[in-house]
């Protein structure tokens, strides 16, 4: 007995008792859409599930005598094939499956995977065969005709973001949590143990700042780039520059204090100089010094302050600025490789470092470096840069010269020294008040010198001291011209009572002039006995 089911006649109910044609089925139960029935991915179960229909698209039932539904008495052969292979070829895959109860032949009761067909590729990568097509044929004839096959065209599709290829298995299979997986046709990758963090799809960094490349043709992430502070590290050997290690790719820091590195990327952690300071990136000196990188990508010294002796030779961890000892001093920054007229104030070494620095001058006490003071009763100056008197630094560096520290003894009145202010002290602290210039020899403005020492005056006095000045001035200028104006009238004579006081005011000026007159005498009167004529 046949039944139908899904009457899609556009006429009506209509019955037709035989099938015409095998199709696919589609529902929302089924695990495929029209669009999607063909796409699979390595290792998918077929899944196409076929029904028979009439010339009016009623599906075909079969049930016994009782009315029992009944599996229809066909087989469906399903046959995976290249439609570009030769004729005669045999199928990529083939398999017989079975009508239900229900009148549908479902693919997925009897479990066969797709096997997608692969050729390897450059590095490995696998190359899949495209345009198959999955042919569905009813093996035995339908009221004595062959039923034309269902062609299925497939659409491979790539793993799912977390699998890879597994070609052992022929599937898609999932990364384990410490893997990542590139491509998704590929293999799983072990994550950098020392490196990042996976989740069986990603691998993120675990330096912040390090760059990992993903590399398709190999399937695998490569460190490219390490932050600041760090060596890239892709190799048994520790660095970067022996046999590829895919699990020894990290970023090693270089430990602070007593590593750096320049080159993250292509040099290993270099140690720290004696006379730097490093944070594992850069190398810093005392205050004053500077550094560079050299061709080679070491950090070298070339600038140390005053006070220093710069040692350096071609090794570059015993660079160091070395500071003068006691008794000894430099007042010029130490260069390397200096320029004309420039001293050469540099060691190969910190032993020798000592016979750069220049001896004490007498009138300074040297405490070191340049730390230099001037003691009571000396001045100092620089010594002129162009000046002949420069004196040759020891004989480390070949005895170039160093400019020296010129000192002058003066009264200590005047230069009273200064053992707190390093020379050159600011504004002269080494004279006494009020005085400056060399040998502090000269008074400032406003001051005035009396016995040695440098006063000073306000406007006030100033203006005071001129008014008596000029009024003194006035005077003696006064005075000088009534001894002139009245020499004439003087008659220089004794007096006949010495002892007499003058009477007058000519008498008071003559008193003071040193002479005498005579009452009685003119300036034409002889003179009298005894008495001797006047000089004048």
């Amino acid at each position: 007995m046949v039944g139908i089911s899904g009457n899609t006649a556009a006429y009506g109910t209509v019955y037709a008792g035989s099938a015409e044609e095998v199709v696919v089925r589609h529902g929302p139960e089924l695990p495929y859409t029209p669009d999607d029935v063909g796409h699979y991915r390595p290792g998918d179960l077929f899944k196409t599930s076929l029904q028979l229909v009439d010339s009016f698209g009623n599906q075909i039932l079969n049930t016994d005598a009782s009315g029992t539904p009944v599996p229809p008495p066909y087989t469906v052969r399903a046959d995976l094939r290249d439609p570009a292979a030769p004729a005669g070829d045999a199928p990529i895959f083939t398999s017989l499956f079975k009508f239900g109860a229900d009148g549908k032949c479902n693919l997925l009761d009897t479990p066969f995977q797709l096997i997608f067909p692969t050729t390897p590729g450059p590095g490995g990568v696998l190359t899949f065969k495209d345009d198959l097509v999955l042919y569905h044929t009813i093996v035995e004839p339908v009221n004595g005709v062959q039923l034309p096959a269902v062609e299925v065209p497939i659409t491979r599709l790539p793993c799912s973001i977390n699998q890879a290829f597994s070609q052992t298995l022929k599937e898609c299979v999932d990364c384990f949590p410490s893997q990542y997986i590139i491509n998704r046709d590929g293999a799983c990758q072990d994550c950098p143990p020392n490196g990042g963090s996976c989740n069986s799809s990603h691998l993120t960094p675990l330096q912040e700042g390090a760059v990992w490349e993903p590399v398709h043709s190999i399937g695998k992430y490569l460190l490219r780039s390490c932050p600041a502070g760090h060596m890239l590290v892709n190799s048994s050997d520790g660095d970067s520059t022996g046999i590829f290690s895919d699990e020894a790719q990290h970023c090693k820091a270089c430990l602070p204090g007593t590593e750096y590195v320049n080159r993250p990327n292509s040099q290993r952690c270099l140690p720290c100089p004696l006379g730097g300071v490093c944070d594992g990136s850069s190398v810093s000196g005392i205050e004053g010094s500077e550094w560079e990188e050299d061709e080679a990508g070491h950090t070298r010294l070339i600038r140390c302050p005053a006070g220093y002796v710069l040692v350096r030779n071609d090794n570059p961890t015993q660079d160091q600025c070395v500071k003068c000892p006691k008794d000894k001093y430099l007042y010029e920054d130490a260069v390397w490789n200096p320029g004309p007229g420039i001293p050469n104030l540099v060691s190969p070494d910190a032993v020798a470092a000592a016979q750069v620095c220049l001896p004490c001058e007498e009138g300074l006490d040297c405490a070191g470096g340049n730390d230099i003071y001037q003691q009571p009763g000396f001045w100092a100056l620089f010594e002129d840069g162009d000046s002949s008197r420069r004196q040759a630094a020891g004989n480390a560096t070949g005895g170039v010269n160093a400019s020296r520290i010129l000192v002058y003894q003066c009264k200590e009145t005047a230069c009273t020294g200064n053992s707190t202010c390093s020379f050159p002290c600011p504004n002269n602290f080494t004279c006494a008040p009020g005085r400056f210039g060399p040998v502090c020899g000269l008074c400032r403005p406003n001051w005035v010198e009396a016995m040695g020492v440098c006063y000073f005056c306000n406007d006030d006095q100033v203006n005071a001291a001129r008014t008596v000045a000029w009024a003194v001035g006035i005077i003696v200028m006064l005075l000088l011209w009534l001894g002139i104006s009245w020499r004439p009238l003087i008659i220089g004579v004794k007096i006949e009572n010495e002892t007499s006081q003058p009477k007058t005011i000519m008498d008071h000026f003559s008193k003071v002039l040193g002479y005498q007159r005579n009452a009685n005498l003119g300036p034409d009167s002889p003179a009298k006995p005894g008495i001797p004529p006047s000089s004048l």
